[in-house]
């Protein structure tokens, strides 16, 4: 009474099992890749009180690595890159920079982002 031979049983089976690991891979990750640009998020909000200390640097590398598929998050760390390296523009043109950084993260993270000029005054000690 069957209608479908047992091979074909066989091979929807196998087939089923590959399409749940593959799926599995991929979910795996994606869920990897937000959880990294979520840490270093919060490195850089962690430690964006002083953008010349070696953490700060060091999660600036870091970003570009982790946002790499993203070309607004890119442009604008290259943008503040040039800032520090090259243009040196003041500390307006910088933090108009910096926010465009902190913007960009926001957005690619879905995340609601903070008022500028909160951004801009990290709760630190030493203020």
């Amino acid at each position: 009474m069957s209608l479908i031979p047992a091979w074909l049983y066989i091979i929807l089976v196998l087939f089923s099992g590959l399409v749940g690991i593959i799926v599995t891979l991929i979910t795996t990750a994606v869920r990897q890749s937000n959880r990294d640009k979520y840490e270093v998020f919060l490195e850089f909000m962690q430690h964006r009180n002083k953008i010349t200390g070696e953490e700060f640097v060091g999660n600036l590398n870091k970003l570009y690595v982790v946002f790499r598929n993203d070309s607004e998050v890119t442009e604008a760390l290259l943008r503040f890159l040039d800032g520090v390296t090259h243009e040196n523009p003041g500390n307006e043109e910088m933090n108009r920079r910096l926010l465009k950084i902190y913007s960009a993260m926001c957005k690619n993270l879905r995340i609601k982002k903070l008022e500028d000029h909160v951004f801009l005054r990290p709760f630190s000690a030493k203020n």
